[in-house]
This record gives structure tokens, C-alpha cells and sequence, in this order.
């Protein structure tokens, strides 16, 4: 349901949708960067994964309540140099509002 809702929210077509965050791995989709904005327990999991696939990341914050999660993030991000960027809450952001404003003008990837 979720993945329609967005599908016609935003005019995506089906290799634009994604059903977890391997299958968005799998397809290795390029892009700028993308933002981690999971549940905080999955910040780590989710944060290590894309991080050594090669991607760029604004991360929600906390990055971790566990001290060692994040200076593992931050070592990763400084081994593979790769931006790993903690953020305010995402939903509450400038940033949020001007993405949401490019992906409904249809701009999104130019």
C-alpha cells in the first residue's frame, strides 16, 4: 500500500520503488546522497550498510545511543571518505521541504 501511495504521490515509476534497503542496494542507484531517516534502533544496521556501498548520507540524529555505533559510523565514513552527516530530525527540516518540493516537480536525479 505505502509503495503505491508514494508511486502515485510522486510519479515514480517501478524501478524507482523499493521494498526494503537491499533491494535499493542491489539496484545500485545512483544519486548524490541519500538520507537515513530510519527508526533510531536501525540507524546503525542501515548506516554501515550505505556507507560501504559507496554512498553519501545525511543521518537523523541521534546516529546512536550506543558510543561505539557511532565512532564506528564516523571511522567508516572517514575510511571509505564517504560523508556521513548527522542531522536534526528530518522530518522537521528545511531540507526535508525543499526534497519534497523538487520530487513533486518531477526534478528529482537532474
Amino acid at each position: 500500500v505505502g509503495l503505491n501511495k508514494a508511486k502515485t504521490a510522486f510519479n515514480l515509476s517501478d524501478d524507482k520503488l523499493f521494498d526494503s534497503l537491499d533491494s535499493f542496494l542491489e539496484k545500485k542507484v545512483e544519486c548524490d546522497f541519500v538520507i537515513n531517516a530510519t527508526m533510531d534502533t536501525y540507524h546503525y544496521p542501515t548506516s554501515v550498510k550505505l556507507l560501504n556501498a559507496g554512498y553519501n548520507m545525511l543521518l537523523e540524529k541521534p546516529v546512536s545511543n550506543k558510543a561505539e555505533e557511532v565512532k564506528e559510523i564516523a571511522r567508516l565514513a572517514l575510511d571509505l571518505q564517504e560523508i556521513g552527516y548527522p542531522c536534526r530530525t528530518v522530518l522537521q527540516t528545511t531540507l526535508k521541504k525543499e526534497t519534497l518540493h523538487i520530487r513533486r516537480g518531477g526534478k528529482q536525479g537532474q
